[in-house]
């Protein structure tokens, strides 16, 4: 317990506090997604694990910074609007660079994921953490917030959303998740697999993405409906795990 002692004649004394864990503490045995290359501006390329993403963001201080060699934080205030964006959201997001996957093409993500304390979302939709493809407006698989209730969405070739998880539970503020999500794009056989801590959230076989030519990249950060309110999150150890792909295979066909 540290200790502050102020000698300058306005205190007389020592003042003691309780120090503080870090929100978003790194984990010792997780090497994955190690940032090499960062700038938190607008339309910047960062490196995680050797490969390439783009910053989306207002262009802000806040907007998107670098905690350790692991984390990325994301922060959105109320009139933060990227310049590709209208006035109707607030968005602060990475995006994978190509090559993009094909239909067909085992998908393995992992993160941690932490929402920092703030007032409750009142946002109309928050999407924080979403696997777009170019066919569709809306991203075939999102983790949504609908309030303070983390949700799974996903979409088939004709934009029909399917809500394939939402947690009857508010979030955990300042609490990170382990988050990770298994899948295949297609128009016909798609699946994904989600856990949450470990524990099996999503199981979902049908179809998924746009049609069989489309393609599909990773994006993460905050992107939401605009409102006055402050919000931040932190990810770590992104991981797109070519490396662990055995793995992540026998989870996809796990039940």
């Amino acid at each position: 317990m540290p200790t502050i002692t102020i000698v300058n004649g306005i205190f007389n004394g020592t003042l003691t506090y309780e120090e503080q864990p870090p929100i978003n503490p790194p984990d010792p045995d997780n090497e994955a997604g190690l940032i090499t290359e960062f700038s938190g501006a607008n339309d910047a390329r960062i490196e995680i694990d050797g490969h390439g993403y783009y910053t989306q963001n207002a262009d802000r201080e806040w907007s998107l910074t670098n905690p350790d060699e692991y984390s990325l934080r994301f922060e959105v205030r109320g009139g933060d609007h990227n310049r590709q964006d209208s006035n109707d959201v607030n968005r602060s997001e990475i995006e994978r660079q190509s090559p993009y996957w094909t239909h067909g093409t085992l998908i393995s993500i992992a993160y941690g994921f932490t929402l920092e304390e703030s007032p409750a979302n009142k946002a109309d939709w928050m999407i924080i953490g979403q696997i777009h493809g170019h066919q569709i407006a809306n991203p075939p698989f999102a983790v949504a917030m609908y309030g303070e209730h983390m949700n799974i969405i996903l979409r088939d070739p004709s934009s029909t959303e399917i809500r394939a998880y939402s947690d009857p539970q508010p979030i955990v503020r300042n609490r990170k998740y382990a988050m990770e999500i298994a899948a295949q794009f297609g128009n016909n056989a798609g699946t994904v697999k989600v856990w949450r801590d470990g524990e099996k959230i999503v199981d979902y076989d049908g179809a998924l993405g746009g049609d069989s030519s489309d393609t599909n990249y990773f994006k993460c950060g905050i992107y939401r409906a605009a409102t006055n309110q402050t919000i931040a999150a932190v990810y770590s150890n992104i991981d797109i795990a070519s490396r662990h792909q055995s793995d992540h295979r026998r989870r996809l066909q796990q039940y």
